[in-house]
């Protein structure tokens, strides 16, 4: 457990994570970071970390309890003993005003306490998994998938009921839960980007660079990466057989790790992703589930680089399509954009110019530190009831 004390504090916050604050990575650990660590009133902060009690011991799978799981419907998510041990001890020793819960799969630690719940769910996992059993289909991810969300809609009323706030990136994710929840108070709070450290550089451009960024261990990713390898990368190669693909990220599955080739790298992670993004031509988000907003367009956009992506690829983001990025609904429209850009440099440089107006007019994690803030204040303070 780590504790942060800010000066004159008013509030005093519980915040599970999944990571620690120091711990800067993508998805939801950054936002946590950037999110509370810029919030402008003083707040007493603790923070308990699931990574802390992460039990690295193999489960044996028993053939009949694994069949019987197989066909009932269970809690969705894994339960920790020891973190729910942890959970429950800081409320008996401290006193806190509210509790931040960082991530939909750690909901249910906070299931049975008295103190006001605010659940910052990032996506709304209902709509993620359709989107997954949409590409999945009848295989046997696609009916794991589909047990999932009839074990997702109990979780959902159960848990989201009893919090006092619920928060997502995009809109569109706000509305779908809305339809499930029509009674829970549930707001939009997107993500940001920290613009003085994703700047554009001076580091020369490979015009026949591709580059494709994010945790290369998450399912979404590694259905985009499959997608534009497979459906794309070859009608791109045919026009310019030069081109390279780099797939930039940590814990690359075996599915992505057997991409690599001639033409395409899978680096696995990286100290810095800013000297891949700024020697590319063309950044790419070709993502077909999932999901939520996009940090790797923001970075992209934040660096001045030009942007190719599917519709999915940029949920929640005020995307201009032909100004600040080019959207493509088929493969055959994202193979052709992307050979645009990498043979009309001026074109791309023109679009990675609109991205960076429009990341820091928007985009500011300050900004969305500021939309946090108020819907702290308005929970705890009581002006937001209970529904």
């Amino acid at each position: 457990m780590i504790g942060e004390k800010l000066c004159t504090p008013q509030l005093r916050l519980l915040v599970l994570t999944e990571s620690s604050p120091e711990a800067i990575c993508h998805g939801i650990g950054l936002r946590a970071h950037h999110l509370l660590r810029r919030l402008p009133h003083s707040y007493e902060i603790t923070y308990l970390s699931a990574e802390q009690f992460a039990s690295a011991k193999p489960t044996r799978k028993v053939p009949l309890r694994w069949l019987r799981s197989c066909l009932q419907l269970q809690q969705p998510y894994r339960v920790d003993p020891e973190l729910q041990r942890a959970f429950d001890c800081a409320l008996r020793e401290q006193s806190f005003d509210g509790i931040i819960v960082m991530g939909v799969d750690l909901l249910h630690y906070a299931e049975h306490c008295s103190v006001p719940v605010i659940a910052d769910l990032v996506d709304e996992p209902v709509l993620a998994a359709l989107r997954e059993i949409r590409v999945q289909g009848l295989s046997v991810n696609g009916l794991r998938m589909a047990k999932h969300v009839f074990e997702l809609f109990p979780y959902l009323r159960r848990l989201c009921r009893n919090a006092r706030h619920c928060i997502f990136v995009s809109e569109q994710d706000a509305r779908w839960f809305r339809r499930i929840l029509p009674g829970v108070p549930a707001s939009v709070l997107p993500n940001g980007v920290d613009s003085s450290f994703f700047h554009p550089a001076d580091l020369p451009v490979n015009p026949r660079e591709i580059v494709f960024s994010g945790i290369m261990g998450f399912p979404p990713n590694i259905a985009a990466a499959q997608y534009f390898a497979h459906r794309i990368f070859p009608k791109i190669r045919e026009a310019l057989p030069e081109c390279h693909w780099s797939i930039v990220g940590g814990g690359p599955s075996p599915e992505v790790q057997a991409l690599a080739g001639p033409n395409i790298r899978v680096t696995g992670f990286v100290p810095d992703i800013r000297p891949y993004l700024e020697q590319a031509a063309v950044i790419i988000s070709p993502l077909v589930s999932g999901g939520g907003m996009k940090n790797k367009i923001l970075e992209a956009w934040a660096m001045g680089k030009a942007v190719v992506a599917t519709p999915l690829g940029c949920t929640g983001i005020d995307v201009r399509d032909g100004a600040n990025i080019l959207l493509a609904r088929n493969a055959g429209e994202f193979a052709a954009k992307t050979i645009h850009l990498m043979t009309h440099p001026e074109k791309a440089r023109e679009i990675g110019c609109c991205a960076r107006q429009t990341v820091v007019a928007q985009y500011s994690w300050d900004e969305k530190s500021l939309l946090l803030d108020r819907i702290l204040q308005n929970v705890l303070s009581g002006q937001e009831k209970c529904t």
